[in-house]
């Protein structure tokens, strides 16, 4: 294994260096429902590996396959029970990542009332209720000085506050130090913008899941000098709240992700828009 990943003293997902990644199976229902979730989007688990290989099979989420990471199963490590994924940065030598949770509200209908009012305490604390999406961490590889610049979960809960600050987020997200900034990453042809939009685009049509708590992984290359060379990716994780749809939309995680467009469109149309740094 190449690595194990921390938080908060509590064990998180291993990288290893074939390209994967295992995420620490949670207990419980939300275990379940994250499992059963990928189980459907990926009924086919063997493979040679995460790059091409055999489709999947039929399942309830054939459209979002391509959005997820690919599954291989479950594994037990050190006497601790893991989903087995796609690491999603293999591709990548520097890979600059922003974790952003999408949607306008964390609870559902059929949770418990405690539940349902923690959430939304905690959804109107953060920029969820007002923006429809909050930024749960970010790594930016800055390649004028060969480092990462991280903000962490924590860091982002007590900072990350109003839409200001958010833009401020989003801002140095697109800033490498190489020639990479806001118009050539979220606008354009090839852009982060045009990536959700077609995200948007699937959600309109598929109901099969409705996503609470769900987020979406930006990524692209950190060393990059070009937007060409930037290789921009846009993933959906964490599916302990996916529920199935019975066949309607999900309105409130299209909500978000057309949020999050407004957010990087309003971006663009500021004074820092066009700056070269």
């Amino acid at each position: 294994m190449a690595g194990h990943l921390f938080a908060n003293g509590k064990q998180g997902g291993i990288v290893d260096d074939r390209g994967k990644f295992y995420k620490a199976l949670q207990r419980g229902p939300r275990g379940e429902r994250e499992v059963a979730f990928y189980e459907h989007a990926w009924p086919q688990l063997s493979g040679p590996g995460p790059g091409p290989g055999p489709g999947p099979g039929p399942g309830p989420a054939p459209a979002l396959v391509g959005l997820v990471p690919r599954y291989f199963g479950q594994k037990s490590i050190m006497g601790n029970v893991y989903i087995e994924l796609e690491d999603v940065t293999r591709d990548y030598r520097q890979p600059s990542i922003i974790d952003i949770k999408v949607g306008f509200r964390t609870w559902y209908d059929s949770a418990d009332e405690v539940y349902i009012e923690r959430c939304k305490q905690k959804d109107a604390s953060s920029t969820i209720a007002a923006l429809g999406f909050k930024i749960c961490g970010m790594q930016v590889y800055q390649k004028s000085r060969d480092e990462y610049a991280r903000a962490s979960k924590q860091w982002c809960k007590r900072h990350l506050t109003g839409p200001e600050s958010v833009r401020e987020a989003l801002r140095t997200f697109a800033r490498n130090g190489a020639g990479l900034h806001e118009r050539n990453l979220y606008g354009g042809a090839g852009g982060f913008l045009r990536i959700l939009g077609e995200i948007e685009d699937v959600f309109k049509g598929q109901r099969d899941y409705h996503f609470y708590s769900s987020s979406v992984l930006l990524i692209y290359e950190g060393t990059a000098t070009t937007p060409e060379d930037a290789n921009l990716s846009v993933k959906l994780i964490d599916f302990a709240h996916a529920l199935e749809a019975d066949g309607s939309r999900d309105e409130n995680f299209l909500a978000g992700l057309r949020g999050l467009q407004d957010g990087l469109r309003a971006i663009l149309a500021g004074p820092d828009g066009d700056e070269e740094e």
